[in-house]
């Protein structure tokens, strides 16, 4: 049943097909505080451990892929997760879309968070063979919390844990987990945080570096011409923002060292679509419109 999961996933992810993402991800209220962005660049991380598919595109700036799959991008958080338990991390953050699977005209989800995890449950198995897991310990069903909660764990022999969709009332037993094991990954946390939030889980989560993150954007250029791009980390590269310039392309607008600020982010696209679109017609802009205002 989880390769027939995976297979149905997989269609959901590829350029050639729409890129549908879910609206579930966490607010990045959580992350730590952004520092300044830099223009396109190569990273002074080695090159060697780089995970994105960087290149020149014709002097204009650096192209960033997309994942061609659900299983590639498994694959690159994996490979985040381990570059991150070498480098000492004991606590590591991943973000990644969920391809829709079985949503209706009204509801994208009309499983709920039950559903969710069924999609996460077969996505994280491309990840958790990766990093060594055995197959009983891949086909747990262990849950933190209450099991309606769907808040899954998985650990494996090495001492790596694995939560996905973990929330705040759960932060004590999550530091348990934690102390307990090599590292902790939380996975898609639905920390929604606020003024109001507990001082005790902002604290915890702020503990956590995000080792892979991936994004979609819709964002706004000049004269409001929508644009779509992503914002993409994969550890131990830096955070990159970036436009679509064609399916599974996209082109380097900034590389910063920590998440950026959505409106940071909305004023890149917007000083980028000024050099880009100040001298298009009306007839362009109207097909530019027609042209950008899709989904993935």
């Amino acid at each position: 049943a989880t390769m027939i999961a995976l297979a149905a996933l997989a269609c959901c992810v590829a350029p050639s097909s729409s890129f549908i993402l879910s609206t579930s991800l966490p607010s990045p209220s959580y992350s730590r505080p952004s520092s300044r962005c830099s223009s396109p660049r190569y990273s002074s991380f080695s090159q060697s451990r780089a995970l994105l598919a960087v290149r020149m595109a014709g002097g204009k700036g650096e192209e960033v892929k997309a994942p061609e799959s659900v299983a590639g991008m498994m694959q690159e958080v994996a490979a985040a997760i381990r570059a991150g338990s070498r480098d000492g991390l004991k606590r590591m953050l991943v973000e990644v879309p969920l391809p829709i699977t079985g949503g209706t005209e009204l509801d994208d989800w009309p499983g709920g968070i039950a559903q969710k995890y069924q999609t996460m449950r077969a996505m994280l198995g491309e990840t958790m063979r990766e990093l060594g897991f055995d197959r009983e310990e891949m086909e747990a069903k262990d849950f933190v919390g209450i099991v309606d909660d769907a808040i899954g764990l998985w650990r494996s022999s090495g001492g790596l844990a694995i939560c996905c969709f973990p929330t705040p009332e759960v932060v004590g037993e999550l530091e348990k987990i934690s102390e307990s094991s090599s590292s902790l990954v939380l996975v898609n946390p639905q920390f929604f945080l606020d003024q109001f939030s507990a001082e005790r889980t902002k604290e915890f989560l702020q503990s956590f570096e995000v080792v892979y993150l991936l994004q979609s954007l819709n964002m706004k250029g000049t004269g409001l011409l929508p644009v779509k791009g992503m914002l993409r980390r994969s550890y131990p590269e830096e955070f990159v923002v970036a436009r679509r310039i064609e399916k599974g392309k996209n082109v380097v607008l900034q590389r910063c060292p920590s998440r950026p600020a959505y409106n940071e982010m909305q004023e890149t696209f917007v000083k980028d679509s000024e050099t880009r679109d100040s001298k298009l017609s009306l007839f362009e802009r109207l097909a530019k419109f027609k042209d950008e205002a899709t989904n993935f």
